[in-house]
């Protein structure tokens, strides 16, 4: 299944050109009503010990989720990093109109990363179930803007092509750090969302100032357009990366 919406996702933004937050948005939109109909709105629970065993086990002490985690990160660390496919991500996410004239097939590989990102929620909605011995259609929503301030305080590039895998376990790793001292000062759960969402104002307000803006020439090339002038000067090719 996981590969049926991952597919069906990269053809509407691969081959239909469905802006990709319009595409992923409406499908996540669509599971959920087709998921709170089946279930009646009610949570499932009582899964089988197949599942279950994922959360209680620890290997030489160390628990099953977190050595998931770390094989999680390995994986997306080879693919991205030492494989043509990661490069070429990177690439489509530079420019995916260069990309496609230099003979590289953008839409089959634009496909795969929404497979793969599909197979990846199901490795988190599995380890989700395991922990709380339950589902429900709204289980995970308050995780959605977590996972989008953890990519940009991870150095990944909203624009596309430039990110890594180690930015990321290191944002996640301070967002956490962050998360169990409020809990453990008693702050409201309502306020560190507020939180989250100011300080994932503020890191883009920040980062659109020091950043340069680019423009799009006729030949698809991204270049540096006139305005404000960054507190820190571009590198020479013009733009920031991703530009």
């Amino acid at each position: 299944m996981a590969i049926v919406i991952g597919s069906v996702i990269g053809f509407l933004i691969a081959v239909v050109r469905v802006s990709p937050i319009l595409a992923t948005l409406g499908i996540m939109t669509l599971l959920k009503g087709i998921n709170i109909l089946i279930s009646k709105g009610s949570s499932i629970s009582n899964f089988p010990d197949t599942i279950l065993v994922i959360n209680s086990t620890n290997i030489l002490g160390v628990p099953l989720p977190l050595l998931v985690f770390l094989a999680v990160v390995a994986v997306l660390w080879v693919i991205l990093e030492k494989s043509a496919f990661g490069r070429t991500i990177y690439l489509i996410g530079s420019n995916e109109q260069a990309t496609h004239y230099s003979g590289i097939n953008t839409r089959k590989t634009l496909i795969w990363v929404y497979i793969l990102s599909s197979v990846l929620c199901v490795i988190a909605a599995l380890l989700m179930m395991s922990k709380l011995n339950s589902a429900k259609a709204s289980y995970g929503e308050s995780y959605l803007l977590v996972s989008i301030l953890a990519a940009v305080l991870g150095g990944v590039n909203p624009d596309g092509g430039f990110g890594k895998v180690f930015g990321m376990v290191m944002a996640l790793i301070l967002l956490q750090m962050l998360e169990s001292g409020l809990n453990i000062l008693g702050v409201s759960s309502y306020i560190t969302m507020a939180l989250w969402g100011g300080l994932l104002l503020a890191f883009i307000f920040l980062k659109g100032l020091i950043s340069p803006t680019c423009s799009t020439d006729p030949d698809g090339q991204r270049r540096q357009s006139d305005g404000v002038k960054p507190f820190f000067q571009p590198s020479p090719g013009g733009c920031t990366p991703g530009c």
